[in-house]
């Protein structure tokens, strides 16, 4: 659950980027253990099995946590467009109201002025549409 409303979601983003760049500075880190590792097997380190294990783990783990992240990227960005996509049918709801409103008035002037006044909007109105 990322929150309700545009903003929730927008924030939400925010904290992953940041979350993701704190995570990819750790990408140094697994390529030089990933190197000592190579090292360690070059010279014939004694516990190389142990080591080479360890490793396994550390990869598997590492392209496990990148994967997580990609995916939760990818649910942010439908959650995102879902949410976009829902408060533009709100916005659109809201305009379509207002313009019943508008359309429903029992309003027709009571001078010539007025009149010329709202033929003039009703004309704006036609000519969007």
């Amino acid at each position: 659950n990322f929150g309700v409303g545009i903003a929730a979601v927008e924030a939400a983003k925010k904290k992953h980027e940041a979350m993701q760049t704190d995570i990819k500075a750790y990408e140094s880190r697994v390529k030089a253990v990933v190197d000592m590792a190579a090292d360690l097997e070059a010279e014939k380190y004694w516990g190389i099995d142990r080591v080479k294990e360890d490793m396994d783990r550390v990869l598997d783990q590492w392209e496990m946590l990148l994967k997580e992240l990609k995916n939760k990227k990818e649910r942010l960005e439908q959650v995102y467009a879902y949410t976009r996509a829902l408060q533009d049918v709100n916005d659109l709801i809201d305009y379509l109201k207002d313009l019943k409103l508008n359309l429903q008035s029992t309003d027709f002037g009571r001078h010539l002025g007025d009149v010329d006044v709202l033929l003039q909007k009703h004309s704006l109105l036609e000519s969007e549409y």
